[in-house]
């Protein structure tokens, strides 16, 4: 933490002391199992670390990316963090390649940020202003940007799908490129990992608020099992002579 304050370790809660609480380990006191204060878990596998950029300039995403140009290589991502595994077989100097990493990552995003603010200058109080702004504004687009099924559908639940044995005849699909996709019946799932659950089922209309989450997600460099096209730039979809399904 003091050689690269700007990451963040997420850590589970610290157990907290409540009447009527259970003994912990160490002497401390856990709040009654059906409290509403009772944190879900507060041990971690010591063998993982999962990190983030406190300024939220770097998405989990990015800092992957980044990573794995250096030759390390992280568990998962997802538009916050980045999940660090280390085994048995871990070195000191794995350790120090990994931090190694962290400071050349972090030491090249101070000189793009020192660029952006030399080529337009400002004054320094409105300077820390404007930096105050760009991170939170960051922030709210890396929260905007998620893996979980949390769009803000007209409804909580889509139109009934069925689901069939027998895998569809695949001349009845065609890939379209994803930007295209808003009311198409899906030809295949779409599962960004983590958390590894569906966001798109096989045999579903594509709402319009469905196929902006999956724009964002791919632009965002979201890693998805099931399409055709890891890369999102096409989706495949039932063939419909062209048309799209009328809401």
């Amino acid at each position: 933490a003091q050689r690269l304050p700007r990451l963040g370790l997420l850590q589970p809660p610290q157990p907290r002391t409540a009447a009527g609480g259970a003994a912990a380990p160490g002497g401390q006191a856990l709040p009654p199992r059906h409290s509403h204060t009772a944190a879900a878990y507060t041990r971690q596998d010591p063998f993982k670390a999962v990190i983030y950029d406190r300024t939220g300039s770097l998405s989990g995403y990015a800092l992957q990316r980044a990573l794995e140009e250096r030759g390390c290589v992280p568990e998962m991502s997802d538009e916050r963090r980045v999940v660090l595994l280390f085994a048995i077989g871990s070195t000191v100097e794995n350790a120090n390649h990994l931090l190694w990493a962290l400071q050349h990552i972090l030491e090249q995003e101070e000189k793009t940020d020192a660029a952006r603010s030399t080529s337009h200058p400002l004054p320094e109080a409105d300077a820390i202003s404007h930096n105050s702004t760009r991170n939170s504004a960051e922030i709210t687009a890396s929260q905007h940007v998620s893996t979980w099924n949390n769009c803000k559908l007209s409804r909580p639940f889509t139109d009934p799908v069925s689901f069939h044995l027998t895998p569809p005849d695949r001349s009845q699909m065609e890939s379209i490129p994803l930007e295209q996709c808003t009311r198409r019946i899906a030809g295949e799932m779409i599962i960004p990992y983590p958390p590894g659950i569906p966001l798109l089922y096989q045999g579903e209309i594509i709402t319009s608020q469905q196929a902006e989450q999956l724009v964002l997600l791919r632009d965002a460099g979201a890693k998805c099992q099931g399409p055709e096209d890891p890369a999102l730039g096409t989706i495949r979809v039932f063939k419909n002579s062209g048309k799209q399904v009328s809401p």
